[in-house]
């Protein structure tokens, strides 16, 4: 289950976006907040449960609580880098140009730019790019968990041997582990970006037969 945060003070694009990732996430538990008192509040009960969240989406614009003006505000973002430094932020604006925004993209996210997103609200486009943003991330970072169970980043699963000892060296107990990570690498292929591809395929070989993907150890 993912848990995502949408942080948008337009009732009604808020509304759409819920259900747009709710649609195209239906593993992702998605809430609301309107204004940054309230998105505050979510993030800090988030942390006391300890059910932090995988990835916030934040509009640059919003106001401090409800019936104030939206203003540009950084502490939020940086509230959520803070506390949890392993979710992607998006960042949404019609304003991606504004001097402001160029700075604090340039200050708090340049130098982690896998778990930073910007879309722009100017191109019609960008609720299809967010949620395929947030697919690939999401998926993506699943994935890799799993993966990095067995091998090290960057190593091959086993470097000789038949299959059967590669297995073995895994350990029986968790064979179990490495088919849900096969059927989760079928499931989800078409998510990945071109580097974790590269990744999985130093390790499983990956065949279609017709509309069905096979994903065997190598």
């Amino acid at each position: 289950m993912f848990r995502i945060l949408i942080v948008e003070d337009m009732d009604v694009v808020l509304q759409m976006l819920k259900e747009r990732v709710a649609e195209d996430l239906p593993e992702a538990l998605v809430e609301v907040a309107l204004n940054v008192q309230d998105a505050r509040e979510s993030v800090e009960r988030a942390c006391e449960s300890g059910k932090l969240y995988d990835a916030v989406v934040l509009d640059f614009k919003l106001p401090e609580s409800a019936g104030e003006n939206a203003e540009l505000d950084e502490s939020l973002c940086e509230d959520v880098g803070l506390l949890m430094p392993d979710a992607v932020v998006a960042h949404l604006s019609a304003f991606m140009e504004d001097g402001k925004v160029l700075e604090h993209m340039k200050r708090a996210h340049d130098q982690n730019v896998d778990r930073s997103l910007r879309f722009s609200k100017l191109d019609v486009t960008w609720p299809e790019q967010l949620v395929g943003k947030l697919r690939t991330f999401l998926y993506g970072a699943r994935v890799e968990s799993k993966l990095n169970k067995f091998v090290p980043r960057g190593d091959a699963l086993a470097s000789s041997g038949s299959k059967r000892d590669r297995l073995g060296e895994i350990g029986g107990s968790l064979t179990h582990e490495l088919a849900s990570l096969q059927r989760e690498i079928a499931a989800h292929w078409s998510d990945y970006d071109d580097k974790l591809k590269a990744r999985i395929e130093r390790n499983f070989d990956i065949t279609l037969h017709g509309d069905r993907m096979i994903v065997t150890v190598r």
